[in-house]
């Protein structure tokens, strides 16, 4: 038991000890929650050893590496990599080896795809984590609204085009039959 009030203790592996993975994992721990750190840099692992449980330098896109870790027995993984590829590989081998919950960030939308499709539960974008959302919103909720606000708008400027040709249109045929009525006025006279 963690002394966080009777709530069990949570064991968290981080994977990529970046800006942002040291960030998730120091939080973390400051938590209460057991972390493992990972990274393939020897010097990122040092610099994190004293502040997680565990920080041990493998390579997360190996398989074998993550079965020795006991990647398997973590309630939740977090994938914090930089490299497209290796996240992506990370979170597959992640999910096949039978891990119970996988974080994995992504630097896009497709990316956040692609992550979905091979076993991330949560996709997280931090670009996104520190702007405030004024409406409680997901990133990407965020983002489709935006889609859409723009989608309308430029329906209402193609529609505004459109009528405006229609209007000119009208006109001119207007015109035309004004001008076609007082020719047949002239001939009856």
């Amino acid at each position: 038991m963690s002394p966080r009030r009777g709530k069990p203790l949570r064991q968290f592996a981080v994977i990529g000890l970046g800006r942002f993975g040291r960030s998730v994992a120091r939080t973390l721990y400051e938590m209460g929650h057991e972390v493992l750190g990972v990274d393939v840099d020897e010097e990122l692992v040092q610099e994190m050893a004293n502040e997680v449980t565990h920080a041990v330098q493998a390579d997360a896109t190996d398989e074998d590496a993550l079965r020795q870790l006991g990647i398997r027995n973590f309630d939740v993984v977090v994938v914090a990599i930089g490299d497209l590829e290796a996240s992506i590989v990370a979170t597959l081998l992640l999910k096949e080896l039978g891990v119970e919950y996988i974080v994995s960030k992504a630097s896009s939308e497709l990316h956040g795809k692609v992550l979905e499709k091979v076993g991330a539960d949560r996709v997280i974008y931090p670009f996104y984590a520190g702007v405030p959302m004024p409406w409680d919103m997901a990133a990407l909720t965020d983002q489709q609204v935006a889609g859409l606000i723009m989608w309308v708008g430029g329906g209402f400027l193609y529609m505004g085009a459109i009528l405006a040709l229609l209007a000119r249109w009208l006109r001119e045929e207007e015109r035309r039959q004004e001008t076609l009525a007082e020719r047949r006025a002239r001939h009856a006279l």
